[in-house]
């Protein structure tokens, strides 16, 4: 039996939990436990243990931040007695990431392609069996759902800061002028509720110019405030009611009809929450030759031995 300890890494609030979630498919085994520890003095880039510039969802003195958004995992208190103890901080697990080959940045697009979504069910039973998101961030979003959402049919729309673009295909960067193109195209005049999550301020009045009320949001999230372009998570000191900001949007945005989206951790994250959610990605695929060679490569590196491969 090993007792697997998942680090943080110096990244993203969203980043961070697939890293969660795919070791907990790809790493344990059933005799195996886990438990994510959190900890803005134990943020690691590669194997090295460095100070905070990205992940800013919470302090020192906050502890363990893992157990201010989620439950602590849910297995056996003791259950790791007399077992090995290992630590992992990794997203990927020797390149795999959610069923694909070098799933992640970029790359991620691959997970978004019609017919290619087959992942999503498989972690969202993995998402299900292990991640509990607290009571309170749960109601939270419910309450949200219940004032604004129900009844209604509703596109789910995440626009992220445009200084994001190295994580998109060709670089590309999408604004508010690309989502509501989408939206138009999607629906016409016929608008449905827009439920938006964003961490710019300028983005939600670009967006009620371009909508109208048909726009709702969560007012009381913490984001750049207009005139500033800054992305919000880099650079800043740590608050826990970001990271409940962020995951709390997470979890609207799942409880959606369709998502519009581009290349990112939260909707990868997003479409396994609920993996009956409607995907519309407005980005750009890699070309499919470079896709299926990554994909029959890493099969061969799972296939074969380590050592196979070592200089």
């Amino acid at each position: 039996m090993i007792h697997y300890v998942i680090h943080a890494r110096n990244a993203g609030f969203f980043s961070n939990l697939n890293g969660v979630i795919n070791r907990l498919y790809y790493t344990l085994t059933p005799q195996d436990t886990a438990e994510v520890r959190w900890r803005v003095d134990q943020l690691r880039e590669g194997s090295q243990v460095v100070a905070q510039t990205q992940f800013p969802y919470g302090t020192l003195e906050d502890g363990n931040l893992w157990t201010r958004f989620f439950e602590p995992l849910p297995f056996a208190a003791g259950s790791t007695a007399g077992g090995q103890v290992r630590e992992i901080w990794e997203l990927e697990h020797r390149g795999w990431c959610f069923g694909s080959y070098h799933a992640a940045a970029r790359r991620a697009c691959r997970l978004y392609a019609p017919g290619r979504q087959g992942w999503r069910r498989i972690f969202h039973d993995v998402y299900r069996r292990y991640i509990r998101p607290r009571p309170e961030i749960l109601e939270r979003a419910a309450r949200f759902r219940r004032t604004h959402l129900t009844g209604r049919h509703t596109v789910g729309v995440h626009i992220r800061n445009v200084r994001h673009s190295q994580e998109q295909v060709g670089q590309e960067a999408y604004g508010v002028p690309h989502f509501a193109q989408a939206i138009r195209r999607l629906y016409g005049g016929d608008l449905p509720a827009i439920f938006l999550a964003t961490d710019s301020d300028d983005v939600i009045q670009a967006m009620r110019d371009e909508f109208g009320p048909a726009v709702v949001y969560q007012a009381d999230v913490l984001r750049t405030p207009a005139g500033e372009d800054e992305q919000l998570h880099f650079f800043r000191r740590g608050d826990v009611r970001f990271g409940q900001d962020v995951l709390s949007d997470g979890l609207l945005l799942a409880a959606c009809d369709r998502l519009v989206h581009v290349t990112s951790n939260v909707a990868t994250a997003v479409a396994l929450f609920n993996p009956d959610l409607d995907l519309h990605y407005i980005g750009r695929f890699e070309p499919t030759p470079r896709v299926l060679w990554d994909q029959i490569w890493g099969t061969l590196r799972r296939a074969l031995p380590r050592s196979s491969f070592a200089p």
